[in-house]
């Protein structure tokens, strides 16, 4: 087990870089996480806005006004002072401010503009609660117009049914995907960087001419080399993906563990280790110096992630860039992971776009190997 055994002697010289990719790729993702269930869980439920209101009219419509608007939004009362509210809007204690002017009612029966509204720039939120006010005003013109009083029209106003939203929820995550699929998403550049860059030094030091020669005289058989050198690979790359699923576990607990699609996460994820694995073999037998590898590297592992949805979501890619993407490996892998990422359940169509995805990203690893082990042989015979 000579061979087995140098290549993990030269690993264990190479642990500080993997542990630095392993360290900044998890801080990245948990950082990442952060972001976009903050923004996702934004999107799908009511949000409640920071609303000034500013009242001169005193009246009984203008009151249910306030009433109405403190369900759905946070709502403090200020004085008729626009200096304040200004500032107040600018250091972001207000987002929306709602002027209810003297004759507020004559203004409402009129058909008038009846209140005044003011958005913080630079927010969309505004558009919200103006639509919620507009809504509002027109039931409390409709009832007016009817010839309903006051005290008739506050308790059309309470009787009226509340809208309830039900969001379907087959995750569990209220609307967003699952935690855990956050790191799964950045799992490609460091599977590919750091096994890459390992793996890859590793191979050009067994290919240096010298130890080439050495191995040709020793009583090593370049068949027991080649199941030494893959049983080393398999090995590297089997501990390094355990170590990634064992954090991940430590990270996530039962959320990961008892997730019912886990089993189809840890497919694709060993999909993905395959590939990496093969890139690493293709680029150390192909590319010998170390500073090419690492531009190499850095390249395949920071241009897969960029096209194929690592860095930035499937969603947010142009057409244009999907149509190069889905020729690499990461694409799919990616789309798995989305896929995954917001089902409790898989319908059939969905398995098949799964078992699709691995078939195509073993695909792309047996031609990385194939054209690996072409480029070795071709090398033996010089």
């Amino acid at each position: 087990m000579r061979v087995f055994k140098g290549y993990m002697k030269i690993t264990s010289r190479n642990i500080g870089t993997m542990l630095m990719y392993f360290i900044i790729f998890f801080t990245m993702a948990v950082f990442m996480q952060k972001t976009y269930t903050s923004e996702e869980l934004d999107n799908f439920a009511a949000v409640k806005n920071k609303v000034a209101i500013v009242d001169e009219d005193k009246g009984n419509l203008a009151r249910l006004l306030k009433e109405y608007l403190k369900d759905v939004h946070h709502i403090k009362e200020y004085s008729h002072d626009e200096e304040l509210l200004q500032e107040e809007m600018y250091y972001g204690n207000i987002e929306y401010i709602v002027w209810i002017p003297k004759d507020f009612e004559q203004k409402l029966i009129s058909g008038e503009a009846a209140v005044k509204e003011t958005a913080r720039p630079g927010t969309y939120s505004g558009a919200y609660v103006e639509q919620q006010i507009s809504g509002f005003l027109n039931h409390l013109r409709t009832y007016k117009a009817a010839g309903f009083s006051d005290e008739e029209i506050e308790k059309a106003i309470q009787e009226r049914e509340k809208s309830i939203v039900k969001l379907a929820d087959p995750n569990g995550n209220g609307g967003a995907a699952s935690m855990h699929s956050y790191l799964f998403q950045f799992l490609p550049y460091i599977m590919i960087a750091a096994l890459s860059y390992v793996l890859s030094f590793i191979l050009a030091a067994f290919n240096n001419k010298d130890v080439k020669n050495r191995m040709r005289a020793s009583a090593i058989s370049g068949r027991r080399e080649a199941l030494e050198s893959f049983l080393a690979f398999a090995v590297i790359g089997l501990g390094f993906w355990c170590m990634c699923m064992l954090f991940t576990a430590i990270l996530y607990g039962k959320e990961f563990t008892g997730d019912v699609l886990l089993p189809y996460y840890l497919m694709n994820s060993l999909a993905l280790l395959v590939v990496a694995l093969s890139i690493s073999f293709l680029v150390g037998n192909t590319v010998k110096d170390k500073v090419a590898i690492n531009g190499v590297v850095n390249v395949l592992s920071l241009g897969m992630s960029f096209l194929c949805g690592a860095f930035i979501p499937l969603s947010m890619l142009s057409v244009e860039v999907k149509k190069v993407a889905v020729f690499l490996p990461v694409y799919w892998y990616e789309k798995i992971n989305d896929l995954l990422s917001v089902s409790g359940r898989l319908s059939d169509s969905m398995k098949i776009t799964i078992w699709k995805g691995l078939g195509i990203q073993l695909l792309f690893a047996a031609a990385c190997l194939g054209v690996g082990l072409a480029v070795t042989k071709l090398k033996r015979q010089e």
